[in-house]
């Protein structure tokens, strides 16, 4: 059941990814690595960042809390739980809508310092559409976990399909007018919604409508996930630094980065977030039981998973970054100089490929046993390192936009071996065996 739930996210993942290189594709036909696309995709940075934090926060907060509550009060108190959750995100997020209303250039000239007046003041109009989007991705985030809770993974699993073709046909509408860019995204963000039609009966969810935004039980959970909300928040800072650091250099890097790291993501998408998704109720549900054999049998079957499938990826867009690249985006406005600056983000990125597919199960690990702090130390270790090295490649060598993949997969690096003796030494669970198969996968590879 497991390893078909496994296939199911994968096949389906890969579906997506499809149709989320087909969005990026449009985009880079069209608008290539130009001004345009920058403004753009530093425009979507804030809701693009505010969602994932929150996003991962419920996920990875609400899944273990849920299965607690469930265990010792019912069902009844879990959904109520939840659906006080929901109405708190809802509050939260109205507020924020309001403050970057507000403040919206003052926003865009600290994450994007390198942009001239007129950059800014498009960037910032862009900005005050784009961030209406964080209320259906909030609402989306919740029903993520509830069929994750039930064991329906193919709904969330497919819910970037609607948005990628949606933003694509709105993409290709602002050939003629520009600002169809951040209306799209917006209207893409709500159908996401409309996937859990079909299986929003198999969820049975039925809280009470009494709205307690603050009953003990989202106290103790408020409690709990603080360390996430800084492990998420650092984790999208240094994401932040990377393109604040890019917007210093040519024009299109930020751009170049971007698509970079959509190549990229498909090993932390299909593989790793694929096979740590099925985990994760998984061991949550036994680590209530106290079943600790089976758990480390779990988790170290999973890293098998993880390393057979992401090795060969990762050995094969080291060697052809320049033809990956090429293939996916070298067509229309996407010419030479933007496919030798995408790929050369490529080729540093990839060298980061499986140890970050294989922390996507190691923090799944950690969150199971409600230890949020120790990805939390593990990220901001890692925002130090990857800005040092930042400063240190930018200033002292010529790579350019290299030197900012390269420092994120230096300091990535660094850190998946930091998390693994952490594992070993806290949780005492070793990937000892694992690690020996491992090396046979390197050598057939």
């Amino acid at each position: 059941m497991v390893k078909k739930s496994i296939l199911t996210i994968m096949v389906l993942s890969i579906v997506a990814k499809i149709f989320g290189y087909l969005q990026q594709f449009v985009l880079a036909y069209i608008h290539g690595t130009s001004t345009q696309t920058d403004i753009f995709i530093v425009s979507i940075s804030i809701p693009m960042l505010i969602v994932p934090f929150v996003g991962r926060i419920i996920k990875n907060g609400l899944i273990p809390q849920y299965y607690t509550l469930e265990t010792r009060h019912g069902k009844q108190s879990a959904d109520n739980f939840v659906f006080n959750i929901t109405v708190l995100l809802t509050v939260i997020f109205l507020l924020v809508i309001v403050v970057v209303m507000i403040f919206s250039e003052n926003i865009i000239n600290i994450i994007a310092p390198g942009f001239n007046e007129e950059m800014v003041e498009m960037s910032a109009i862009f900005l005050r559409i784009t961030i209406f989007s964080i209320i259906f991705s909030s609402f989306t985030g919740v029903l993520h976990s509830l069929c994750h809770i039930k064991g329906i993974f193919w709904a969330p699993a497919i819910t970037s399909l609607p948005m990628s073709i949606l933003l694509s046909l709105f993409i290709i509408l602002s050939a003629q007018n520009i600002y169809y860019l951040p209306i799209g995204f917006v209207v893409a963000s709500f159908s996401q919604l409309l996937v859990f039609i079909p299986v929003f009966k198999k969820i049975e969810f039925k809280p009470m409508l009494n709205i307690k935004l603050f009953d003990k039980n989202i106290s103790s959970f408020l409690i709990i996930v603080f360390p996430l909300f800084f492990t998420t928040m650092v984790s999208d800072l240094k994401t932040m630094i990377d393109r604040i650091i890019g917007s210093l250099l040519e024009t299109g890097s930020i751009s170049a980065l971007n698509y970079a790291a959509s190549i990229i993501s498909i090993s932390d998408v299909i593989i790793g977030v694929s096979i740590a998704t099925v985990m994760f109720p998984a061991i949550s549900k036994l680590i209530e039981r106290n079943e600790k054999s089976e758990i480390k049998s779990i988790i170290n079957e999973n890293f098998i998973y993880v390393s057979m499938l992401a090795t060969p990826l990762s050995i094969y867009i080291i060697i052809f970054n320049y033809e990956i690249v090429e293939l996916l985006f070298g067509r229309g406005e996407f010419g030479q100089d933007s496919i030798v600056l995408t790929s050369t983000a490529v080729a540093f990125f990839s060298l980061n490929l499986l140890p970050r597919s294989v922390k996507q199960v190691i923090h799944r690990v950690f969150y199971a046993y409600k230890k949020f702090h120790i990805p939390l130390i593990a990220n901001i270790i890692n925002l130090a390192l990857n800005l040092i090295l930042n400063l240190i490649f930018i200033t002292y060598t010529n790579l350019g936009i290299g030197g900012i993949a390269l420092a994120t997969s230096i300091s990535g690096m660094i850190t998946f071996v930091i998390l693994l003796i952490i594992l070993k030494s806290k949780l005492n669970i070793s990937f000892y065996n694992s690690i020996n198969k491992f090396k046979v996968i390197v050598y057939v590879n």
